[in-house]
């Protein structure tokens, strides 16, 4: 007695990859094409930011079928959670990536999950 137990959340993390297919240029002898899988960690039982949410995989399709709007440009991506579409534009060629969530000390886990996507897909962290 006395003694303070600390609560912890019981997590279990497998990781999904998502596959894209980048297609660069307007025109068939133009035309390159380079496949990117993202890699994101699931987590289960805990907060509703920590999930890969389908509109997030759904911007991601979007933006592979058009690296234009990304490449060579500043992102930022507001509420990112799992981050899938922002660590797509890196992966893809944007300038610059920021990926943005709450964060408090009751969300430092949402922080931690997101530097374990950017470490899982290679990608650097300041």
């Amino acid at each position: 007695m006395g003694e303070k137990t600390k609560k912890t959340k019981k997590m279990s993390e497998k990781i999904t990859k998502h596959s894209f297919t980048i297609k660069y240029g307007d025109n068939e002898e133009k035309n390159k094409e380079n496949n990117i899988i993202i890699k994101i960690p699931n987590i289960a039982n805990v907060d509703y930011g920590v999930i890969s949410w389908p509109s997030s995989a759904a911007l991601a399709f979007f933006l592979s079928y058009h690296p234009k709007l990304v490449i060579g440009k500043y992102v930022l991506e507001l509420g990112c959670g799992m981050g899938l579409p922002g660590v797509l534009c890196a992966k893809i060629g944007s300038s610059k990536v920021i990926l943005s969530d709450r964060h408090n000390q009751r969300n430092n886990f949402l922080s931690e999950t997101i530097q374990t996507t950017i470490k899982l897909n290679d990608l650097y962290s300041p």
